[in-house]
């Protein structure tokens, strides 16, 4: 089936259509997007078993997945503790940098026992590790 790509008149978007079947696919998209909506019918005629890439599914909630370095049990809190206290001293002494905001999530996800809401801990970290290093 031929797809067409059309520039609508005064207006900066684009428009696909398929001329036989006088079948609208998109309307007012931009140049980049309409191309590829093309390149997927197209993989649709041509290869019937296609299917484009599934989108992750989202964790609505609930609580969130950490590391096994960074696992807390209930039996070993304060081993815990000392273990993300002890990786953060190596990361910090062995390296010579400050943690990434993703190590430094998952410290704190240990050490407070809840999750990091917002990034003024990480800041606040940051500039303490500044102070002491420079």
């Amino acid at each position: 089936m031929p797809y067409t790509l059309r520039k609508l008149n005064k207006r900066r978007c684009y428009s696909v259509k398929n001329l036989k079947k006088n079948k609208t696919f998109a309307k007012c998209t931009s140049k980049a997007k309409a191309k590829k909506q093309i390149n997927l019918l197209r993989a649709l005629q041509f290869n019937k078993s296609f299917k484009p890439n599934l989108r992750r599914k989202q964790n609505n909630g609930g609580t969130r997945k950490i590391s096994k370095k960074f696992s807390i049990s209930v039996k070993n809190i304060s081993n815990d503790i000392d273990n993300a206290n002890k990786i953060k001293d190596d990361i910090e002494n062995k390296q010579n940098r400050p943690l990434h905001f993703n190590e430094f999530e998952k410290w704190y996800q240990v050490i407070a026992n809840q999750d990091l809401n917002s990034q003024t801990h990480y800041l606040d970290y940051l500039d303490k590790y500044r102070d002491e290093h420079s």
